[in-house]
C-alpha cells in the first residue's frame, strides 16, 4: 500500500517496511503537520540559505568594486559562490525531495568549475602565464603529492615548463568537462528508470557514475595539489593555503561526502527513520548536512576571499620587468614595470 509522505514501499535487504520513492513535493506538505522534523529542517535551512545569499550578494558587489582586475575579479565572484550555491540546490532537494539526486549532482557541477576558476586565480597571482613560466623556472614540482603520489616515494620532480603546465591544466580542467556530461548522462539515465542512487550492484549506472566522478576529481585535485605546493613559496603574499583549505573542504562536502553516506544508508547505520524514511535518504541528509556544513565555513570563505588583502599584490624588485620570449608583452601594469628576482610582496 502507497504511503502519502513516503512513497511507494519496497522490501529491502536490510529493511523491508521502507518506501522506495521519495515524496512529492505535494505530498510532503499534505503532512508535514505530522513529521516536525521535517518542518525544523526546513525552516533553519531556509534561514541559512536567506542568510548565505544576503552575504553572496554583498561580497559580490564588494569585489566588483575593489577589485580592479577583471579576470581575478570574475573568479574571486565564481569561489564566493560555491557555498550559497550548495545552499539553494540543497533546499530545492529539501522542499523537492525527489529533485534531491539532481540538486546534489548540479551542486558538484558547480565546484567543478570552480575549482578550474580557483586554478586560473592562482595564474592571474602569478601575472599571467609568461610570469609563471618565469617565476617557476626553477623551482622543482614534486610528483610526490597526495592524494596519489604520496604513496610512491619513488616518483621524481620536473621543471615547470610550457608543456607541464600545459599538462596541469588540462588535468584540473577534465574535472570541469567531464562532471556535467555524466550529469547529463545520469539525468538521461534516472529518467529513464536506470540510475537507482545508492545501488552498488554492477549491473546499476550508480556504481560507475561515481567510479567516473571520482577518478576525475582525484586527477584534477592532483594535478591542482601539486601547483598549490610548488606555488606557496612565490605566492606567500596572496595568502594561498586557507584559500587553498576552504575549496578542498568543498571538495570533500560536494563529490566524496555523499559516496560514504550511500554506504552508510546500505548498510543500515542511517536507519530507515524519520526525517527521511526512504531508501533514497542519503540524497536527503546530504541536502541537509551540505546547508549546516555550508554555514560554518562559508564565513572563512569571505574573510580570505572578500578582500583587498591577499587579493591585491603587487611584485616588486630592482630593474625592468624581464620578458620570457620575445615578442612576450610586458607583464601586467598592476604588477608593476620591475623585475622578478628578489620578489617582496606588499598589499595595494
Amino acid at each position: 500500500m502507497r504511503d502519502v509522505m513516503f512513497g511507494t514501499t519496497t522490501k529491502t535487504p536490510l529493511n523491508d517496511t521502507c518506501p522506495d520513492f521519495d515524496p512529492t513535493a505535494g505530498e510532503l506538505f499534505e503532512t508535514i503537520g505530522d513529521h516536525p522534523g521535517v518542518i525544523s529542517i526546513l525552516v533553519v535551512c531556509t534561514i541559512i540559505t536567506i542568510i548565505e545569499c544576503i552575504l553572496f550578494c554583498e561580497a559580490a558587489h564588494y569585489v566588483a568594486s575593489t577589485i580592479p582586475y577583471t579576470d581575478r575579479r570574475n573568479c574571486i565572484i565564481w569561489i564566493l559562490g560555491i557555498y550559497p550555491v550548495f545552499c539553494l540546490t540543497s533546499l530545492l532537494g529539501l522542499y523537492i525531495p525527489r529533485s534531491a539526486v539532481l540538486c546534489n549532482l548540479t551542486a558538484s557541477v558547480y565546484f567543478s568549475v570552480c575549482l578550474y576558476q580557483f586554478f586560473v586565480l592562482i595564474i592571474d597571482y602569478y601575472g599571467g602565464h609568461d610570469s609563471i613560466l618565469l617565476q617557476m623556472s626553477n623551482i622543482e614540482v614534486s610528483l610526490r603529492s597526495p592524494p596519489i603520489g604520496c604513496f610512491f616515494p619513488c616518483l621524481p620532480t620536473f621543471k615547470m615548463t610550457e608543456k607541464n603546465l600545459l599538462r596541469i591544466k588540462i588535468a584540473v580542467f577534465q574535472c570541469a568537462l567531464i562532471r556535467p556530461f555524466v550529469l547529463f548522462v545520469t539525468e538521461v539515465l534516472w529518467l529513464n528508470g536506470t540510475y537507482v542512487p545508492g545501488s552498488l550492484a554492477s549491473d546499476e549506472a550508480f556504481l560507475y557514475v561515481n567510479i567516473i566522478t571520482l577518478t576525475s576529481t582525484i586527477i584534477a585535485i592532483y594535478a591542482f595539489i601539486m601547483f598549490y605546493r610548488a606555488s606557496r613559496e612565490p605566492l606567500h603574499g596572496f595568502k594561498l593555503t586557507p584559500k587553498f583549505i576552504v575549496v578542498q573542504l568543498a571538495l570533500i562536502c560536494s563529490n566524496i561526502q555523499i559516496i560514504f553516506l550511500g554506504i552508510l544508508v546500505l548498510t543500515d547505520v542511517i536507519p530507515c527513520d524519520d526525517p527521511f524514511p526512504t531508501d533514497s535518504r542519503h540524497n536527503r541528509w546530504q541536502c541537509l548536512i551540505l546547508t549546516l556544513e555550508s554555514a560554518i565555513i562559508f564565513p572563512f570563505v569571505l574573510k580570505f576571499f572578500r578582500t583587498r588583502n591577499g587579493n591585491i599584490v603587487s611584485i616588486l624588485g630592482n630593474g625592468r620587468v624581464k620578458e620570457i620570449k620575445e615578442g612576450a608583452s610586458l607583464l601586467r601594469k598592476s604588477y608593476s614595470s620591475s623585475s622578478i628576482s628578489g620578489n617582496t610582496y606588499v598589499t595595494l
